[in-house]
């Protein structure tokens, strides 16, 4: 797989509450530093008036606050220095878009996500508060809502209901420190194009060319996983999804290794999964088995496609044979990794979970612990072996397979082309071999009939 960013959007209802998540010690495992663009009024004031607002419109839901990106960074950003690296990434982004940052920098308890929290304003402050003054009184209900008469919050002893408010002729009736909210940020190609300028700039600090990140291609052949977030309900939902799509992408790695098209993949994944997912939950909803089984239905189908794909036998290379036959061993070592993790998919971890899930928690619960130790230690030897796949393509001075086997396949174009000079140079052997039996047998050089004789030679 490439070694993709991963960048996140949420939608703030209670920025008080998660200005204090991401700057509190208490509430984070490691807390290395934080940064605010503006003061804590400006956040207290935008709060307030996003709350007001949303209540004026009579909107039914919940009211958004503010936006927030979750940025995982490479775990070797570590040796920078935190307080400017966070600067740098915040800093780049409210130039960017001209808006107001706070921030944390983190590491999980694991030390194994290294990454920034941060909150941004959807509005721009005002140079200058803008008041609306009552020209005449006016009548608010409980709700908030503007109404034309006082008859209307009064209650039947004809005074003034609890809630209900009353704003005098010449008073201020409404205060607004901030502009309406930059619609872009509500667009979907807002993330995207925060992704791609993001990972374009962590990239900058990231040394070594081939650790270098890319925005995940939902046209490549490739499924995403899914971030599963601290104490997730779905935890283990998600985990099940994203093994599927693991072994949807080793099955990927393997049908490029052994040569299929990645257009054709990517044609196969339209068509078995995404179409086929998109009719699910437009018939049945969105339930995990059937993505399962879709996807797992799709892995089936492309097995079958990888076992039919056969590659042209190799003639003697005339180009760089040196680096030819270092790529085609990478190529075969690549390929001996993939099956080894096919195998543990297919004879251990799949039959293992089965039996697993076979099992009744309570009265076979030795058995499962049994299970569950041998499958653990499965899942662990897999994950091993993609570990060393990884380091391998890297130690390769490549990314991931697909950048290996478009160097490799430059070496195929003259493979092929040699291949077609030697298919010509057979068939006239074939023919002259031919021709020399039949001159024999007729006594003649029989070049007039052996066209009339061999037909499926020419």
């Amino acid at each position: 797989m490439p070694r993709h960013s991963f960048i996140q959007m949420s939608k703030l209802t209670d920025l008080k509450g998660r200005i204090d998540y991401v700057t509190n010690p208490d509430r984070q495992e490691y807390l290395y530093a934080t940064y605010n663009t503006t003061d804590n009024q400006f956040w207290k004031l935008l709060a307030k008036e996003n709350q007001e607002d949303f209540k004026r419109s009579g909107t039914k839901g919940t009211c958004i606050e503010a936006r927030e990106l979750i940025i995982a960074l490479p775990e070797d950003f570590i040796q920078y220095d935190k307080k400017w690296l966070l600067q740098t990434v915040v800093d780049y982004f409210k130039q960017e878009y001209g808006i107001e940052c706070f921030s944390g920098l983190h590491h999980n308890k694991t030390l194994s996500n290294y990454h920034i929290h941060m909150i941004f304003s959807e509005r721009q402050l005002l140079e200058k508060p803008v008041e609306k003054i009552a020209t005449r009184n006016m009548f608010f209900n409980e709700k908030g809502k503007h109404v034309r008469t006082k008859k209307e919050i009064l209650d039947e002893n004809g005074k003034v209901r609890s809630g209900c408010r009353i704003i005098p002729k010449g008073q201020v009736y409404e205060r607004h420190f901030f502009e309406p909210k930059i619609e872009h940020f509500k667009e979907k190609e807002f993330l995207d194009e925060a992704k791609h300028k993001l990972t374009n700039l962590i990239n900058r600090y990231v040394k070594e060319e081939n650790k270098k990140l890319a925005v995940f291609d939902k046209s490549g052949p490739y499924l995403p996983t899914k971030k599963i977030g601290k104490n997730n309900p779905k935890e283990r939902a998600i985990k099940e999804d994203n093994e599927v799509r693991k072994q949807w992408n080793h099955t990927v790695d393997e049908a490029l290794l052994t040569g299929v098209v990645e257009a054709e993949i990517v044609v196969i994944k339209q068509e078995k999964i995404s179409e086929k997912v998109k009719d699910s939950i437009k018939t049945y909803g969105e339930f995990p088995y059937f993505f399962k089984s879709i996807v797992e239905a799709a892995i089936q189908f492309l097995k079958e496609v990888i076992s039919k794909f056969l590659l042209p036998p190799k003639p003697v290379f005339h180009g760089n044979m040196e680096r030819y036959e270092q790529m085609e061993t990478q190529r075969q070592r690549f390929m001996h990794v993939v099956q080894q993790m096919k195998t543990i998919d297919e004879q251990e971890i799949q039959p293992l979970k089965a039996k697993y899930d076979g099992l009744h928690p309570v009265f076979k619960a030795k058995e499962r612990k049994e299970l569950e130790k041998k499958l653990n230690i499965a899942v662990m030897h897999r994950n091993s072996l993609e570990l060393q796949l990884s380091s391998s393509i890297e130690a390769a001075g490549y990314r991931n397979i697909r950048e290996f086997m478009e160097d490799y396949n430059k070496f195929s174009g003259e493979v092929t082309r040699y291949e077609a000079e030697v298919s010509d140079c057979e068939r006239e052997c074939r023919e002259r071999e031919i021709e020399r039996k039949y001159a024999k047998e007729q006594n003649t050089d029989g070049i007039s009939n052996i066209q009339d004789k061999y037909p499926q030679v020419r």
